[in-house]
């Protein structure tokens, strides 16, 4: 059956998918008045679903850490520390490298651009304000043999070679 487009069972279906549900389960439910097809047709053609749901999509990552990590620190808090666990020292070993690894990825996830695998590089500018730029002889400076001299002079308006830009 083929539906129009509805954004309050889009938004339904969108907090479905926020909850962990995905689109085959979605469309598979009995009572379910829309097919995988036509709900695929709505993402690629309506843009209000489409961004609704990859918002959808971001929080069901969230949830997903978040339940990761509470499953971490079961393990940890049942496993690591209880003196009775017949636990020998490298499965203690193995249990806290997993703890770590998994804090590790989700700070990568959480703060990229501070706990992230990739830097990003710092965007470095090739402009020059046109007011820093000299308008004095250039080989004039250059002659003189004071290379510094003739630098100092683009930045400092008393330097005797600076020359002010009209």
């Amino acid at each position: 059956m083929s539906l129009n487009y509805n954004p309050d069972l889009a938004l339904k279906y969108c907090l479905r998918i926020i909850q962990g549900e995905n689109l085959r389960t979605l469309c598979d439910d009995d009572g379910n008045p829309i097919s995988f097809d036509q709900l695929a047709c709505w993402l690629l053609k309506e843009k209000e679903f489409y961004d609704m749901y990859k918002k959808a999509r971001a929080l069901q990552a969230d949830l997903l850490v978040d339940d990761m990590l509470d499953l971490v620190k079961k393990v940890k808090d049942s496993n690591l520390h209880d003196e009775n666990t017949s636990l020998k020292p490298s499965q203690k070993l193995t249990y806290t490298k997993m703890v770590l690894s998994t804090y590790k990825w989700a700070a990568s996830k959480f703060n990229p651009e501070k706990f992230g695998s990739i830097k990003k590089q710092p965007k470095i500018s090739t402009f020059i304000p046109p007011d820093l730029i000299p308008t004095l002889d250039h080989q004039n400076a250059l002659d003189q043999n004071d290379k510094n001299s003739f630098i100092y002079s683009i930045f400092d308006p008393h330097h005797p070679y600076h020359t002010e830009t009209a």
